[in-house]
């Protein structure tokens, strides 16, 4: 999870719940922030650590308290008892190859302790470019839900106020509450524990909501240093000499050694902050009230003091923003370097929100211009990477409505990265998403002309479906449901369908052609317009974040809404051709023309993280994608994201016979869906599974 995403929480958490009476297992926790620095010269010749590290750093702890305890002795209760080692914070050590080396004698230790289980957090960064270390499985922290946010923002007012009633509260965080739940750009910055506790506190502070990222994480710290730490001011000459202390830190824990530091000694952070002039006492003096008044700055083991990452990277990138526009001297001097280090991207992307709050929207049109410069004569990799560095920038600004005018390089930057729809090389699969969301943001030329998006398939028979009782028998799966029984021999006469699933930009336009008002009521079904006129519904859900990236497909919608638009498509004219969903039947011949004995075209199962060929759940990016950037899931006949991304609504209902146990009203208004999602697993994705939703459901996992 990101930075803030509660990681530390909830490993405290499971501790607790571990030390409870009726717990099975004694919990282990080794906060890797708080632990003593492990040396280089503790590195062998192969450049690995010994697989007793990991208990050498929980005994130091004990150590810390006065309490002997040796390795031998934590070795042999990981082996004689059940314990659960809760291992926080791999990405607070700096050094890549102790990282690294650390995370590969934790494998060891796993076979070391058959009887053991282990939980290990770290940001993606930590891990970038080694991926998941060997024995252990990514789970990915959920982002905030708009009922966790009501939950969290009603536990927050009573921390503040236990003496409130439940009533006063929610009258105090309602407004809130309200203002996330109707603005795309605040429920994106309240996703994650620590973005929404820093909207909180700007919030208290300021009265106002703030417009980007750069702007929640400055009215956070204002609050930080000026309510919770009011006593600081008297070590300082003025309070804004507290903002230029901790940001000059915040910049040199980046930029002053290799790596970027989490945690230094007090010692160097003196040395770092001596030059300013601006303490009233000495820099020691301020260093230690700052650690005791919390927020900021907190204690990371003896003698070291330590930044939450989200805070040092927005004051680090308000450091940089706040030096000249010059090229060759000034803020983007600083930044060139670091272009594709994934541990410097949380600071890149503060800066063009740090630029906007300093001085206007034309340094970040500079900024998006000296990027996509920067991509010139460069290979793909890098393109790509820097591409979906910038994507993922101008999405964030543009949710707080910023919008490019400016930036020709820029623009001729993200139509290089075009190829990568056809092939993806060993471009990393979350820069391949990077750039396509940039690419779509842009214009995706292969939208351009719906109408040339259509594939034609020719007529055929194939025997549809599949079963898990008899190995020799035909379409044997022993991954098949019951419900995708009996095998049934099946003619399709010649048809089209679209290339790809419908995507926000085609299905604006039905929208915008007042597809959900009174005039566009002939769209509708009767029981459609019967279900328009109970919800009121405007658009998909959350059609304000689905409309940031146009070349996702569609999502949220009801069956009825599917049925809309293809009326409303048939009408425009399409090719002077009926359009509607397809029948299940027409789905799994399409996807199943081009495979003979495997589950999928390219083998059994699909494989995860960068090898993956399609966005299921074990591509790990559990979010829809751009249409198409998946090329090794295209059919032969051209039709993409048939398996993953999205599950596609077809035009049947659930059929008595294949149904399992469900009653004759739900079955009467039941639908069928296929292909799987980016949240389903390889079994579900195959292409003779078969689900059911109830036709007036909406879920962002479904398009069509």
């Amino acid at each position: 999870g990101e930075s803030g995403s509660g990681k530390s929480t909830f490993l405290l958490h499971l501790c607790a719940s571990y030390l409870g009476e009726d717990a099975d297992r004694i919990p282990l926790f080794v906060d890797l922030g708080a632990s003593p620095s492990i040396s280089e010269t503790r590195l062998d010749e192969h450049g690995r650590l010994p697989w007793h590290i990991l208990p050498y750093l929980f005994t130091s702890r004990f150590a810390d308290l006065g309490i002997e305890i040796s390795v031998q002795d934590v070795d042999t209760l990981a082996r004689l008892t059940p314990v659960v080692w809760l291992v926080d914070g791999l990405n607070e050590i700096a050094s890549p190859e102790i990282r690294f080396a650390l995370a590969d004698a934790i494998s060891v230790c796993v076979s070391r302790w058959p009887r053991a289980k282990f939980a290990v957090t770290t940001t993606e960064a930590g891990l970038a470019g080694r991926g998941t270390p060997r024995l252990f499985q990514r789970v990915d922290v959920d982002e905030f839900r708009p009922d966790d946010i009501d939950f969290f923002l009603d536990a927050f007012s009573r921390d503040q106020d236990s003496s409130l009633t439940g009533e006063e509260r929610k009258e105090r965080w309602e407004p809130l509450a309200t203002a996330v739940r109707d603005s795309a750009e605040l429920r994106d910055m309240a996703r994650s524990p620590l973005r929404l506790t820093a909207m909180t506190l700007a919030y208290l502070r300021e009265k106002r909501l703030p417009d980007s990222r750069a702007d929640l994480l400055r009215g956070a710290f204002e609050w930080l240093i000026f309510n919770k730490s009011p006593l600081l001011r008297s070590y300082v000459r003025s309070g804004r000499d507290l903002r230029t202390i901790f940001a000059e830190l915040a910049f040199q824990m980046i930029a002053k050694e290799e790596v970027p530091l989490s945690r230094v000694g007090r010692a160097w952070a003196a040395d770092c902050l001596r030059p300013l002039d601006c303490y009233q006492g000495s820099v020691e003096d301020f260093l230690d009230a700052a650690v005791a008044a919390g927020g900021l700055l907190i204690p990371r083991g003896p003698g070291d003091l330590g930044m939450h990452e989200a805070f040092r990277d927005y004051l680090a990138a308000s450091r940089i923003a706040a030096k000249t526009d010059h090229p060759e001297t000034g803020w983007w001097s600083v930044l060139a370097p670091h272009l594709d280090d994934p541990e410097w991207h949380s600071v890149v992307a503060l800066v063009p929100g740090a630029l906007l709050l300093l001085g206007g929207s034309e340094r970040v049109d500079l900024f998006f211009n000296l990027l996509g410069a920067s991509c010139l004569n460069q290979r793909i990799s890098l393109r790509a990477g820097r591409v979906a560095l910038g994507g993922r920038i101008l999405h964030e600004l543009g949710l707080s409505g910023y919008r490019l005018s400016s930036a020709p390089r820029w623009a001729d930057a993200v139509r290089s990265v075009r190829e990568l729809f056809d092939e993806p090389g060993d471009v990393p699969l979350n820069a391949r998403y990077g750039a396509a969301v940039a690419y779509g943001i842009m214009g995706d030329e292969r939208l351009a002309h719906p109408d040339a998006t259509w594939i034609s398939v020719p007529a055929g028979e194939y025997w549809m479906g599949a079963q898990a009782r008899a190995a020799g028998e035909r379409n044997y799966d022993a991954d098949a449901a019951p419900w995708e029984s009996p095998v049934t021999k099946v003619m399709i006469g010649p048809l089209a369908i679209r290339r790809f699933p419908i995507t926000v930009t085609e299905y604006r336009a039905f929208i915008e052609a007042a597809g959900y008002r009174p005039a566009g009521a002939r769209h509708w079904t009767e029981a459609g317009w019967r279900w328009l006129s109970l919800t009121r519904a405007e658009g998909p859900l959350d059609w304000d974040v689905q409309l940031s990236v146009p070349n996702e497909p569609v999502s949220g919608v009801s069956w009825h809404e599917c049925m809309a638009y293809c009326s409303w498509l048939t009408e425009q004219g399409s090719r002077g051709n009926l359009c509607r969903l397809p029948y299940e039947r027409e789905w799994e011949y399409v996807a199943k023309r081009d495979i003979t004995s495997s589950q999928f075209r390219w083998g059994e199962r699909m494989h995860g993280g960068n090898e993956a060929e399609a966005n299921w759940a074990g591509a790990f990016l559990r979010r829809k994608t751009p249409v198409g950037i998946f090329p090794a899931s295209t059919t032969d006949d051209g039709v993409a994201d048939l398996f993953g991304n999205v599950e596609e609504w077809c035009l049947d209902t659930w059929e008595d016979g294949r149904a399992p146990g469900a009653d004759a009203a739900a079955r009467a208004t039941m639908r069928v869906v296929r292909g799987g999602s980016c949240i389903r697993f390889s079994r579900l994705c195959r292409p003779t599974y078969r689900s059911r939703i109830l036709e007036d459901h909406r879920y962002l996992s479904v398009g069509f």
